[in-house]
């Protein structure tokens, strides 16, 4: 509850600010982020491969994005 209502914040804070998209990257294999993502409303844009380096190799990046513009009372 608590990761949600700190995303939430922020993106109310965009919307505030002007800012009508909000695009991010995730590791692809963090579910519980990308569950997150896909309650608030993210989509799946893309795939960046090998974006990110650990010491088990290269990992893919799920590119997302909302559409800020009439989600707002969605995200409460």
């Amino acid at each position: 509850g608590m990761a949600r209502k700190l995303v939430s914040v922020a993106l109310d804070q965009m919307l505030l600010v002007g800012i009508r998209r909000c695009l991010l990257e995730v590791r692809v294999s963090n579910t519980p982020a990308r569950g997150l993502y896909d309650a608030l409303g993210f989509v799946h844009d893309g795939v960046r491969k090998n974006y990110y380096r650990s010491e088990s190799g290269p990992e893919d990046a799920c590119l997302m994005s909302l559409d800020l513009q009439g989600e707002h009372d969605e995200r409460a």
